[in-house]
């Protein structure tokens, strides 16, 4: 349409408005300075539609959303006209242009000349920020990154310059960029940054749940993001508001989903220059911005007044906040913009905030007040009304009230009030203690009401829990119950220790912290607070699971004798009716080389209890006692349970996995043995469980063919990829690590192998027990690896006492068997 497109230029031109066109090349991130900085001027866009270039197209899209972002208007949408020949495709535009149609007119500058009118006319309101918003989708959205690496810009200013709203208004014009919408969590700068990953860790999966409605209890960071890899299929926006200061860039990455189709952009008070990113600095406003959004609020009279104005926002460096409270204010007053006026007039954010703060209606004061012993994170209006004691209608009004102050932001369910208006606020009011309503409130939302709003509340809790002695545990324990559900032990515990340091706690509290610590290998305080749980408890169930949670930390410990007098002889007498319990009295069976009886036991329950933890279990042992066939069908039925409720990233479909590849590996033939370690199973991704230990496997041939150093770069890869997925601690890092010292004694560094394996032993035996097949091939290597290194003595006492275990045991296993024979041939 090169002809309609110069027509409408020359009689533009004509009419005595200057007009700049864009005819530059059809990739949206090649969009000049000199065309950005023209829209951040413009008064009207016109946009010339036709079949062969769309609206839709990434470069005319761009050009509009610059042109909305750089507005100063109200209602920006009247400025762009949208004029087309054929007026039958304007059900091809997006939603939000289709009245921004018009036909092809006989008079396109007097229509264009009227629009220009109407918006000289209108004062509208403050905007700006385009270059930062365009900087932001140039690296989001601009060349792309490596496959495999997505994409990430941290938005960095000091307090109050506009990040948060900036991300907001980037998520909200650029839309059409990310099809598959924004995932919002934080703000975390509140956070002390040890507690910032389980904060993350918390919102990221409540994200997920709500977007895809999946299951997210117990799965680990790196999890949640194999799970968002897997279901995110279009660009998707994750916006990480206001992280803390003095983050390693080793904690930075794993807030990045793992997947190319997701962008990152990070809100922060503080460039993270050691993280590999972009990063857009948010400034002070230029003195034009700055007399533009004073004007949005208090508009000068004449030139003296906008001269004053000018040298005003050069005095507070163009701080937005310091800008909007004094126009505020001065508004307020009716007062001349006059240099003696502003002179007087504070530069600084924090003591123009205060003054707004003292101009609030009595609600609105309350409102603030009650943010200021919550976290600085939102707040539903229909809780702040039940925690006040107001009418909804009253918290709406003064909700209102504050966003037109600049303190809030705008939203129609939440109190959204800056974190710098809450940081003034509680050095402006004295410290108040929070009303008992609040406690309530706050208690009654985390068990009642709507689950979109339990991360916000749970860091209200934890606030609020600082603030009296009284509710201290009631607060604490949802909290802890959170970490728990969501698998952080370690988040969980601090918690349950603060419980625990509180007035009075429970025998429940004791148990789950008892629980807790059991999970953070806190085994000797375990058994204690277990124990204690015992003791103080009211009746004979409360007595029995606490003895049942000593019992298990005892074996963690390897402590079996005192486990067995805790719980276990008298469980084998009289086996509990709760299946938890029997299924951890199996395993307390199977740990001490007594599969069969854990198979009694197991075989022993109800058909309609078979749960996915029992059958896992009676996999496990099926194994031991050389029934693989059982075993396999056993794992595989569990492995297809998880995958069909969407939880095939959850740490126990894991475990089955390596229960299924177990079984897979011991009922192959040789051909097929071989087969399967050169091809891992096209359906299995390369962090499952299955394709890691069919790679431990591989490794193992590979040792055994005298390769032990191409081995070893394996075996390194394949547990780093493990740790990064499924976390430390899992069962088959310690194949991993036994592989690795196999290498290293076929290279006669049998130092190396036997310290290797003296870390690998203590938690082997935790985990699987000291009888177990796997740990006592350990046993038998380690002593081995020290006749070798001329630790003779010590070597002998080793191998001795685990010949005796086997023979005692697993006798018929031929392969340990042999490995027993070679360790007596090396002490000899």
């Amino acid at each position: 349409m090169d002809g309609p497109v110069a027509g409408i230029e020359r009689a533009l031109r004509r009419s005595g408005m200057s007009v700049l066109r864009d005819d530059g090349r059809a990739d949206d991130e090649l969009i000049s300075d000199g065309i950005v900085d023209a829209l951040a001027g413009a008064r009207v866009l016109v946009a010339v539609h036709s079949r062969s270039g769309p609206l839709t197209a990434p470069r005319p899209w761009a050009l509009i959303t610059l042109f909305l972002a750089a507005s100063r208007i109200r209602d920006p949408y009247r400025r762009i006209v949208v004029v087309t020949a054929e007026p039958d495709l304007a059900h091809l535009l997006p939603a939000e242009l289709r009245d921004c149609v018009v036909p092809m007119p006989d008079d396109v500058a007097g229509l264009v000349r009227g629009r220009f009118a109407e918006s000289a006319s209108d004062p509208g309101s403050f905007a700006g920020r385009h270059r930062a918003l365009w900087s932001l989708h140039h690296a989001l959205r601009g060349p792309r990154p490596p496959l495999g690496h997505a994409p990430v810009a941290v938005l960095c200013g000091v307090p109050g310059s506009g990040k948060t709203a900036t991300a907001q208004r980037y998520a909200t014009l650029f839309a059409p960029a990310f099809p598959g919408g924004t995932l919002r969590t934080g703000p975390f700068g509140h956070q002390d940054p040890a507690d910032f990953l389980p904060q993350f860790h918390l919102a990221l999966a409540d994200a997920l749940s709500r977007r895809f409605g999946v299951d997210t209890t117990g799965l680990t960071l790196a999890r949640l993001g194999r799970l968002a890899a897997d279901r995110i299929d279009e660009p998707t926006l994750v916006l990480v508001d206001d992280v803390p200061a003095g983050l390693p860039p080793a904690v930075l990455d794993r807030i990045v989903l793992p997947s190319p189709l997701v962008s990152t952009l990070v809100t922060a008070r503080q460039a993270q220059p050691l993280w590999d990113t972009a990063t857009i600095e948010l400034t002070g406003l230029s003195t034009e911005d700055g007399l533009r959004l004073f004007a949005g609020v208090r508009a000068p009279a004449d030139d003296h007044e906008r001269e004053a104005v000018r040298r005003f926002v050069e005095r507070c460096g163009g701080h937005p906040f310091a800008l909007r409270a004094n126009a505020l204010i001065v508004g307020r007053r009716a007062v001349a913009l006059r240099d003696e006026v502003l002179r007087d007039r504070p530069d600084s954010a924090p003591q123009a905030i205060r003054d707004v703060l003292d101009d609030l209606t009595p609600v609105a004061r309350r409102v603030v007040r009650l943010g200021t012993v919550l976290a600085p994170v939102p707040f539903p209006v229909a809780f702040a009304a039940e925690a006040l004691g107001l009418r909804t209608a009253a918290i709406t009004a003064a909700g209102t009230e504050l966003v037109h102050c600049g303190l809030a932001q705008p939203d129609d369910e939440e109190i959204r009030l800056h974190t710098l208006v809450l940081e003034v606020a509680r050095s402006a009011f004295p410290p108040a203690r929070p009303h008992r309503h609040v406690t309530g409130a706050v208690l009654r939302w985390l068990r009642d009401g709507p689950g979109r709003h339990r991360v916000a509340l749970l860091q209200h809790a934890r606030a609020l829990a600082e603030h009296t002695m009284e509710a201290r545990a009631a607060l604490l324990r949802p909290v802890a119950a959170a970490w728990s559900a969501l698998g952080d032990a370690a988040a969980a515990g601090e918690v349950r220790a603060a419980i625990l340091s509180g007035d009075a706690p429970t025998a429940g509290d004791y148990l789950e912290a008892a629980r807790v610590e059991t999970e953070c290998a806190l085994y000797p305080r375990a058994v204690r607070h277990a124990l204690h749980a015992r003791t103080i408890a009211d009746d004979g169930a409360g007595r029995d699971e606490a003895a049942l949670v000593a019992a298990q930390a005892l074996d963690r410990q390897g402590n079996y004798a005192a486990a067995d007098e805790a719980f276990w002889h008298t469980a084998l007498r009289s086996p509990p009716g709760a299946l938890h319990a029997v299924i951890a009295l199996a395993r307390s069976r199977r740990i001490r080389g007594r599969p069969d009886q854990a198979l009694s036991l197991l075989d022993g329950t109800r058909p309609d209890d078979l749960t996915a933890s029992l059958q896992l279990e009676r996999a496990r042992n099926l194994q031991l006692t050389g029934q693989a066939d059982l075993a396999r069908e056993a794992a595989a039925d569990v492995v297809r349970a998880y995958r069909e409720q969407g939880r095939r990233h959850h740490r126990r479909c894991a475990e089955a996995e390596l229960a299924w590849a177990d079984s897979v590996l011991a009922t192959r033939t040789e051909g097929e043995l071989n087969q399967l370690i050169a091809a891992p199973r096209p359906g299995d991704d390369a962090g499952s469980a299955l394709t890691l230990a069919v790679s431990v496997v591989r490794c193992r041939v590979l040792v055994a063919w005298g390769r032990p150093r191409e081995a070893l770069g394996v075996l390194a890869a394949t547990e780093r990829t493990l740790v990064r997925v499924h976390g430390d601690g899992h069962q088959l890092g310690y194949r991993i690590r036994h592989a690795m010292g196999s290498a290293h004694a076929l290279l006669h560094e049998f130092d190396r192998q036997a310290e290797i394996l003296e870390d690998v032993i203590g938690p082997q035996a935790r985990d699987l027990g000291l009888h177990h097949p796997e740990t006592l091939e350990s046993r038998l290597d380690l002593g081995t690896a020290l006749a070798l290194t001329g630790a003779r003595d010590r070597a002998t006492g080793i191998v001795e006492r685990a010949v005796a275990d086997l023979e005692r045991t697993f006798g018929v296993d031929e392969a340990l068997l042999g490995k027993a024979s070679a360790a007596q041939a090396a002490l000899r």
